[in-house]
């Protein structure tokens, strides 16, 4: 799986063949979502045996503030 935002995609286009799809938008509610859970699980990937889940509730609360 490769991921690119569309305005990168025409600029560096895969060769062969591959599946091409684009992805809908999200609500707010579901970006702030995808955001927690995405640190989450980044957090869980970094350290596995003792996750901290207070940074990755900062790390989320950082990248929302300056989405919105």
């Amino acid at each position: 799986m490769v991921t690119s935002r569309i305005v990168g995609y025409a600029l560096c286009r895969i060769g062969g063949e591959a599946a091409h799809c684009v992805l809908q938008g999200l609500e707010d509610r579901e970006i702030r979502r995808f955001a927690r859970q995405w640190w989450r699980a980044y957090e869980r990937t970094l350290h596995p045996e003792a996750p901290d889940v207070a940074r990755a509730e900062r790390q989320a609360r950082e990248l929302i503030a300056a989405i919105f």
